[in-house]
């Protein structure tokens, strides 16, 4: 099966749907579907949480939301050539490990959120070409900004593009203050949008941000999502021992852009804490750059059999964390 989805057939988006089913069987299946909005500002404005959805809409919506997101980072990935070849394996990893915290299949403003972390992480892997540059750090400080509306620890995506602006090129101050009017351009667009309809006051509630203390921990359950929080540290170590063997034989652009999602994994866990009582859900950005990094261990240079062993029992594992 890992054989499979080493190739770039298009056919093979139908096993990916299929994939995605056995994944989420569970959840599809048994559990009751739950849609999260009320402690969203902007959501809240919008009108959205008073959009009433039935179990069926919810589940469609978290399945096609988190397929869709899969296809997505796979060609941004591929896109930015971060592998030797060209494979499904980076949604494969994201929808296998999409699944082992049951609050990120809940339907909330960070799962659709995400959908702004991927566009910025395609700008991002492109930080270093010069070719519409200037356009391009614009667009990724505004979609950082509206990202930010959403969940506030979005924030931490435009620490990840000055670290780019400073790592990918020589850094230049017109571009990080092109990036910083960007990121500040939706916010004068809503205040804009409040003044003329006297809503200024409300302005506040749109910051989605908060102090961490220990009762939002405690509200985490961490004790009941150790055992796939240690699967996933298992899961880093041994992608990041693939990624060095790997990075001999990549150019310095691609070592950089590297660099980069290791840097966001760990910005985007630290601000999270700024957001606990979105619960989990809240670091599902950084669940997206892991899955990309996840995905060295299907490239590393081992025996077959071995890449074959640790495939299934990877798949074995998901479904039994899910289960038991």
């Amino acid at each position: 099966m890992l054989k499979v989805f080493k190739n770039h057939n298009p056919y093979i988006v139908i096993l990916l749907f299929l994939s995605a089913i056995i994944f989420k069987f569970k959840y599809l299946a048994l559990e009751s579907a739950v849609a999260i909005w009320e402690q969203n500002g902007l959501f809240a404005y919008l009108g959205l949480e008073y959009v009433k959805l039935n179990s069926f809409w919810i589940k469609f919506i978290v399945f096609v939301n988190y397929l869709g997101q899969a296809l997505f980072l796979n060609h941004i990935v591929l896109k930015a050539n971060l592998f030797p070849f060209k494979s499904y394996l980076p949604a494969f990893t994201f929808l296998m490990v999409s699944t082992l915290i049951p609050e990120w299949s809940v339907l909330t403003p960070a799962l659709l959120n995400n959908w702004l972390i991927l566009i910025a992480l395609n700008y991002l892997m492109h930080f270093h070409e010069e070719d519409r540059k200037i356009k391009r750090i614009f667009n990724a400080g505004l979609i950082t900004g509206v990202s930010t509306l959403i969940v506030g620890s979005s924030l931490s995506m435009l620490l990840v593009f000055l670290s780019a602006i400073a790592l990918l090129s020589t850094w230049n101050f017109r571009e990080t203050l092109l990036l910083i009017f960007g990121f500040l351009s939706p916010y004068y667009l809503l205040a804009a949008i409040l003044f003329l309809q006297d809503k200024l006051d409300v302005f506040p509630l749109f910051l989605q941000f908060e102090l961490p203390n220990s009762e939002l921990f405690y509200n985490l359950n961490l004790m009941a999502n150790m055992p796939a929080m240690v699967f996933m540290v298992i899961l880093l170590l041994m992608s990041l021992f693939v990624l060095n063997s790997l990075s001999v034989k990549m150019l310095m652009q691609v070592k950089n852009v590297w660099f980069l999602n290791l840097l966001a994994v760990l910005i985007f866990i630290v601000a999270g804490i700024f957001n606990l009582s979105q619960g989990f859900s809240v670091w599902l950005p950084a669940l997206l750059v892991l899955s990309i990094i996840f995905t060295n261990i299907w490239y590393s240079s081992a025996r077959e059999w071995i890449l074959n062993t640790v495939f299934y029992l990877s798949i074995i594992i998901t479904l039994l964390l899910q289960w038991f």
